[in-house]
């Protein structure tokens, strides 16, 4: 994941920090961590938060930078997201983050392209 995450980090610098795509990135890889973390890697839920805070702060970026529209889903689902991962973080237990991972991938996933949709939408 290591390396997934550096070509994330190159990708956000080649494209900027305001493009909905770099956002998308950022989402996969929280997606990853949240996967392992399920399966007891250590620190893979932090890692899993942060790169959540990460994506949400791109699309942001984007939506301010571009002039987008994005819906109240998405900051919802975001947010569900955020505590799901943090959450899980305080409590180190395999719940939260490893259960959005495991069964809640469809909620984890509309979310990362729901900001990246409504983003795009609008431009």
């Amino acid at each position: 994941i290591g390396r997934v995450r550096a070509v994330v980090e190159r990708l956000e610098a080649r494209m900027g920090d305001a493009n909905p795509q770099v956002g998308k990135a950022w989402m996969s890889l929280a997606r990853m961590y949240q996967h392992v973390a399920a399966h007891g890697q250590p620190g893979a839920r932090v890692n899993a938060h942060e790169s959540l805070a990460r994506a949400r702060s791109v699309v942001r970026r984007a939506v301010a930078a571009h002039a987008l529209v994005t819906s109240a889903g998405c900051e919802a689902a975001f947010e569900y997201l955020e505590r799901q991962t943090a959450t899980s973080s305080a409590a180190g237990g395999s719940g939260g983050a490893g259960a959005v991972a495991a069964g809640g991938g469809g909620d984890g996933q509309s979310a990362g392209q729901g900001a990246e949709g409504d983003a795009t939408a609008g431009a």
